[in-house]
């Protein structure tokens, strides 16, 4: 360069334009691979075409790249694997009937997802998806609740209460303890709270632990918000009347008839609350209106059966009955009410021969053996009251009603 009379300083320029492009493609011999991908994923709709983007996503950082661009292919993989994953799943999730090869599908779907997360440790979508895969029939509940752990953290550093809350949600349907169970609804609750799903899930186990008070205030909570929530306006009512609180049952049964008044759980609904306001006029007709909607409805057949037995209208409680049976001829609860009407009637053959068939479905049935017994002691057949109800005693724990039954006939 001094040969030519160039500067000293513009030999150092001369040199370093020589060299840079040298040392970019040695510290970045994968930028051809990472620059197709980003080409193809813009344009990538199928499973085929999100595999391809991955495998150049991965030939690229194998290859090199430099800082930046190396964790711009790491998210575009992480991103990818859980798109084409996602897309899978359809297979499993999205169809009325699941693929036949289904469990397929999720094992290879998880190994796209444990990629992903191997490369992305911060990406929620693939712990929550990977929880509902280890789920499914064959997958690892252990698994399940470790993966939606994991999601449930990163997600509360997020600004994304919805997305919270469902994972929260997810949990709870996860857990087998009651009490955990509670703590991530109130959780998913707390994290969204203009949310209804976690208030409808919480109800849900409100009402398997028989806390029908606590239910009832979720509900209005879900009322409050959609006044039209046909289904919400019969749980509340179904609350209320299972704590006893029977005006507001009512008033509430009263709003979902008003709701779709061609909906016959809304007076069967109704029915059972004016039974247990002793309106039996009432409660008949509401059952009435329910089985012109709904001719062959059991529920309201049976209940309406009831009710007329306690108006003394026993021939009109036993059609009832009958037309129950004809639908569900093996039904015992239509059974056992037609044996109770046939002992009003005192024909207590017809009553025992009932209850026996009742018993041979359901041997160790102490209601109906009990009951059994009393037909015996009314048809003046004490000695096989008494034969009974021996073998009960011995076989069963002694209830204070078997011991005063016991008592009267020994």
């Amino acid at each position: 360069m001094r040969r030519l009379g160039l500067p000293a300083a513009l030999c150092g320029c001369f040199l370093s334009v020589l060299l840079v492009p040298a040392l970019a493609w040695a510290a970045g011999e994968g930028q051809k691979d990472l620059d197709a991908a980003t080409d193809l994923q813009l344009i990538a709709k199928s499973l085929g075409d999100m595999e391809k983007v991955a495998e150049l996503c991965e030939s690229a950082i194998k290859k090199g790249l430099d800082k930046g661009d190396e964790d711009l292919a790491k998210q575009m993989l992480a991103s990818i694997l859980f798109q084409h994953a996602q897309k899978s799943c359809e297979a499993i999730f999205a169809q009325d009937k699941p693929n036949p090869r289904w469990a397929l599908v999720r094992e290879r779907a998880l190994k796209s997802l444990t990629r992903a997360t191997e490369v992305d440790p911060l990406l929620p979508d693939a712990y929550i998806l990977t929880a509902k895969l280890q789920a499914l029939p064959g997958g690892s509940k252990e698994k399940a609740l470790e993966s939606i752990g994991k999601g449930i953290e990163i997600l509360k550093k997020k600004d994304d209460p919805k997305q919270l809350a469902q994972a929260f949600l997810l949990r709870a349907v996860l857990q087998e303890n009651p009490t955990k169970q509670m703590e991530d609804l109130e959780n998913a609750v707390s994290a969204d709270p203009k949310g209804t799903e976690a208030l409808q899930t919480r109800v849900l186990l409100y009402f398997q632990q028989e806390d029908f008070d606590k239910a009832a205030d979720d509900l209005k909570r879900i009322v409050e918000r959609d006044p039209a929530n046909i289904k919400a306006l019969g749980a509340l009512a179904e609350a209320l009347l299972n704590s006893k609180k029977y005006d507001e049952a009512k008033k509430f049964a009263d709003k979902l008839i008003a709701g779709d008044p061609k909906e016959p759980i809304g007076y069967s609904l109704r029915a059972r609350i004016l039974v247990m306001k002793e309106d039996m006029e009432g409660a008949v007709k509401d059952l009435n209106e329910a089985l012109k909607l709904e001719p062959n409805d059991v529920g309201s057949l049976l209940l309406r059966s009831r009710v007329l037995s306690a108006m003394d209208k026993t021939d009109e409680a036993k059609a009832d009955v009958d037309k129950a049976l004809k639908i569900r001829p093996d039904l015992p609860q239509a059974i056992l009410i037609r044996s109770l009407l046939a002992a009003e009637k005192k024909k207590y053959a017809e009553a025992i021969a009932d209850l026996q068939t009742l018993l041979r479905a359901d041997p160790t049935n102490v209601e109906f053996r009990m009951q059994l017994a009393m037909f015996y002691v009314a048809d003046n057949r004490p000695r096989r009251a008494i034969e009974m109800l021996t073998n009960l005693w011995k076989t069963t724990t002694r209830t204070p009603a078997l011991s005063v039954l016991a008592a009267m006939l020994t």
